[in-house]
């Protein structure tokens, strides 16, 4: 593997290794809220179904 030294060195390099754990970090809590609203959308779509139902 010839190209493994590079990558490792790039690696090696703090700043680079810091931009990459906060962007897989922030990757990451973006996509726990995106789910979270979705999950509080479907549960509020649910409660105004259960009352629409019950009017007719």
């Amino acid at each position: 593997m010839p190209k493994f030294g590079k990558i490792v060195s790039i690696l090696k390099n703090k700043i680079f290794f810091s931009f990459c754990i906060i962007t897989l970090i922030s990757i990451l809590i973006y996509d726990i809220r995106v789910k979270e609203r979705k999950i509080s959308r479907k549960l509020a779509r649910e409660r105004y179904e259960k009352k629409s139902d019950f009017y007719f």
